[in-house]
């Protein structure tokens, strides 16, 4: 997926744009954009169609969630398309159950949604910011009093990231978990900081994010730390190009986001 790649669009021109199951498509007129979004009736497609421009372009079919939108201008600038990951913290729950051994560490790989931004090339405003699939609402935190309103989502939680299936509308992430307790940690759910988090390509084309550490004492607090810049090739398999960060964090990190309570994590 050729992220960040300008592109223009003459008067009547129009771009198809696929990731999976996410279909974008933008029709230039005069002086305005106008810009459809939508899930399309294919949930299961894994693949990347672009069509810019395209020479025969059919309305798109889709299954719920249709967005339209105008866009008046000036001057017509090129635009260009940017992943970026959810605008909330995500819970993740594994399928299965997990149980962390006394004084182990251990890597495990999550995948969640990426939304597709549509902006200037230019200025990188922005005119879209959309996913296929709105993760369901959950409630993170210790009680209903404290805490935030967050995403949810199922992940089978690998343990070796050369299983990771190579699926362009998601994006993958590290989570290093330290026990440093004297006692087995059953992983019922982890919190993912998806706004602090930055969002990067590798030369295989799969979106990784910067991993997450989470160790866990006998206390109830969980220190939580980002790695800075981009994952480890090593980790991957991957070799060749050095990984291209295609969106930087929604936020900046939050002094909050250092400890958490394990209650409210595990």
């Amino acid at each position: 997926m050729p992220w960040l790649e300008p592109f223009a669009l003459d008067e009547g021109q129009t771009a198809t744009v696929h990731v999976a199951s996410f279909a974008l498509q933008i029709l230039r007129r005069a002086r305005e954009w106008r810009v459809t979004t939508a899930t399309t009736n294919d949930l299961a497609a894994s693949e990347v169609v672009l069509k810019i421009p395209d020479p025969a372009p059919q309305p798109l079919a889709f299954t719920q969630d249709a967005h339209h939108a105008r866009f008046a201008f000036d001057h017509a600038s090129p635009l260009q398309l940017r992943p970026r990951l959810a605008d909330r913290t995500v819970v993740v729950r594994p399928a299965d159950p997990l149980f962390l051994m006394p004084g182990a560490t251990v890597d495990i790989y999550v995948s969640t949604i990426i939304w597709v931004v549509l902006e200037l090339a230019s200025d990188n405003t922005q005119l879209i910011d959309r996913t296929a699939h709105r993760p369901s609402d959950t409630w993170f935190g210790p009680s209903t009093r404290v805490g935030e309103l967050a995403y949810a989502s199922r992940t089978s939680a690998r343990l070796d990231p050369h299983e990771l299936p190579h699926r362009p509308n998601r994006a993958t992430t590290r989570i290093r978990l330290v026990n440093d307790s004297p006692a087995p940690r059953s992983l019922e759910r982890v919190m993912l900081p998806a706004p602090e988090l930055e969002l990067w390509q590798l030369a295989s084309g799969m979106l990784w994010t910067q991993g997450v550490e989470l160790a866990l004492g006998s206390d109830e607090e969980a220190p939580v730390r980002l790695d800075p810049g981009p994952p480890a090739l090593a980790d991957h398999g991957e070799a060749g190009a050095a990984p291209v960060r295609v969106s930087p964090p929604r936020l900046l990190a939050r002094k909050s986001l250092l400890v958490r309570a394990i209650s409210a994590i595990f």
